[in-house]
């Protein structure tokens, strides 16, 4: 089984601030990015899809449709439960009050826990309907998103064909009375739970997830150990969740359950909002979930600060059924534009199992047009989610432009467990090394003032098209070191030894005079590969301020290094 889900939680949609606006603007972008090195199975909606029962409009389920629509997922894999927002309390008020009523009383009274289980399961049909009817308004949308005519809140279990999962949904919000999570009095009514799932056939599935919105945490403890319990007995080893607007990965050790917890699906002064990505992948024993914040409100990242993840914001599935298998290898695709980069073409580069760790970007339609500041913003984040991965060789897989291909190396120039492949146009494949002697290179100074006399180096790095002086922006009082291949190409040179001979030449010339300069200006008409061996071969601390241009009827300043 291979299988990947959305999960996104607590919508509150009828927040519409500018903040809550760009953060569904982004997320519409980021998740289509992540369908298109993934394909996404289902997505999971744990619960609270407007604030208090209230602005279920159109525009909801215009943005319900809108996401559906990025990733490309049919409707009926779209699973949707409510949460303690999507009900009426207010109808439901005097029936919980009575179920409850051992919390809201001292401690020596006769009653006990045992005693609201029991009022639980001894509810009339009527009391029943009334707390199912507060229901109405998420019902509504939910049909409407669905074009059916009644859409279940009640506990169900889906499972289309024999390959597919079984999910099932848990109204966790039936008996909810208060947003108190603090009193840990919520029970879910494990007798109607347990005796709905009698009903069903999880004896031949090969996996079997539950969703929810409340947390077990906020469950009392006796409930929370019977629904654990009753989750293991059906042989459930993952519940989704969400309400606490912050996200959490949870293995229950004595359940052999992961529970997942969403964060927020807004952005407010509480929480700045985020959602994860699940995978399953039982031929090659991979099982981990991706987590995303909404940095800083202006762009969707990694979220490295969850307990129990790694420094790249994924954690990893344990368990007695689903044993995560630690690969020595990560994949790195760097696709920004040209052929898509497919698993079964770095599969075939590596000759070996591999860890898929994308950079996540917009297709560039055109480069002119290319926000700079925001994309550079974007690579180096993803570089410091990565730099400090440790005990693993990274190969990294590039079709990006020049410039942030060598911030990305210049990141990176650390990290000595790291393999560059480039894309053999000719033969259509990654290459990495080759037996081959290195081709032909010229390494000069084209123009050398007197020592002491300039204050600017500029870098003239061209080997697959030539850089002519006149397309140079003036730069009064410079030195000029040219590196060039002797016979150019389109992707040349193509090898990563080739290259990398050919910058160690350059680089251990200039580094000895480098402290008699302020500044370098680096222009490079070079292969994807190459462009990051040449940030890995800038010394942070060590070269004075680096500015990299690129080429559009002339070379303009896009960043600088070392500032």
């Amino acid at each position: 089984m291979n299988l990947t889900w959305l999960h996104i939680s607590d919508i509150h949609f009828h927040f519409s601030s500018y903040e809550s606006l760009r953060l569904r603007e982004e997320f519409l972008r980021r998740i289509k990015e992540i369908s298109n090195d993934s394909k996404i199975d289902y997505i999971f909606l744990t619960g609270d899809l407007a604030d208090k029962n209230g602005s279920y409009s159109e525009s909801l389920i215009d943005y319900l449709n809108e996401v559906v629509k990025a990733i490309g997922v049919i409707k009926e894999n779209v699973l949707i439960v409510p949460g303690n927002h999507d009900h009426d309390r207010v109808s439901t008020r005097d029936i919980l009050n009575t179920i409850y009523e051992y919390y809201d009383i001292d401690s020596d009274n006769e009653l006990s826990e045992i005693d609201v289980n029991k009022r639980i399961d001894n509810l009339t049909e009527s009391d029943v309907q009334i707390l199912e009817s507060s229901f109405v308004n998420f019902k509504e949308v939910c049909s409407q998103f669905y074009s059916t005519e009644d859409y279940v809140i009640n506990h169900s279990v889906v499972k289309y064909t024999d390959e597919d999962p079984i999910i099932v949904k848990i109204n966790t919000c039936l008996f909810d009375r208060s947003s108190n999570d603090e009193r840990k009095e919520l029970h879910i009514g494990m007798k109607r739970l347990l005796e709905y799932l009698n009903e069903a056939d999880f004896s031949h599935s090969e996996m079997n997830i539950a969703i929810g919105h409340h947390p077990t945490s906020v469950l009392c403890v006796e409930e929370r150990q019977r629904f654990l319990d009753c989750l293991k007995s059906k042989d459930i080893h993952f519940y989704l969740c969400g309400h606490k607007h912050k996200p959490e990965f949870i293995y229950h050790n004595d359940f052999d359950i992961c529970e997942i917890i969403c964060s927020y699906g807004n952005s407010d002064d509480y929480s700045m909002g985020g959602f994860s990505v699940g995978r399953i992948d039982t031929i090659h024993n991979q099982y981990y979930v991706d987590f995303y914040n909404w940095k800083s409100g202006d762009s969707w990242v990694r979220d490295t600060t969850i307990k129990g993840c790694n420094e790249t914001g994924r954690c990893y599935i344990q368990g007695d059924k689903y044993k995560h298998i630690d690969i020595p290898q990560i994949a790195i695709p760097i696709k920004m534009y040209g052929t898509q980069i497919s698993s079964h073409q770095i599969f075939a580069a590596l000759n070996n199992e591999f860890e898929l760790f994308p950079y996540l970007s917009d297709e560039i339609k055109d480069i002119n047009k290319l926000d700079w500041e925001k994309e550079l913003t974007s690579i180096t984040r993803f570089a410091d989610s990565i730099k400090n991965i440790i005990n693993k060789q990274i190969n990294i897989f590039p079709l990006a432009p020049i410039p942030l291909l060598i911030s990305f190396g210049f990141e990176m120039q650390h990290n000595s467990d790291v393999t560059l492949f480039q894309f053999d146009r000719e033969n259509n494949r990654w290459v990495n090394s080759t037996n081959y002697e290195c081709p032909d290179y010229k390494m000069c100074w084209k123009k050398k003032l007197k020592a002491g006399s300039s204050d600017k180096l500029i870098l003239k790095i061209c080997t697959s098209t030539d850089i002519f002086d006149n397309q140079l922006p003036k730069l009064n009082k410079s030195d000029i070191v040219e590196l060039t291949l002797q016979k150019k190409g389109l992707g040349l040179p193509l090898y990563e030894n080739h290259y990398k001979t050919m910058l160690k030449s350059l680089f251990d010339e200039i580094t000895p005079k480098i402290n008699q300069y302020n500044e370098i200006h680096l222009f490079a008409s070079v292969p994807a590969g190459m462009a990051l061996e040449i940030g890995r071969s800038i010394q942070k601390g060590v070269f004075p301020k680096v500015f990299l241009y690129n080429y559009y009827k002339g070379y303009v300043n896009t960043n600088i290094l070392n500032e």
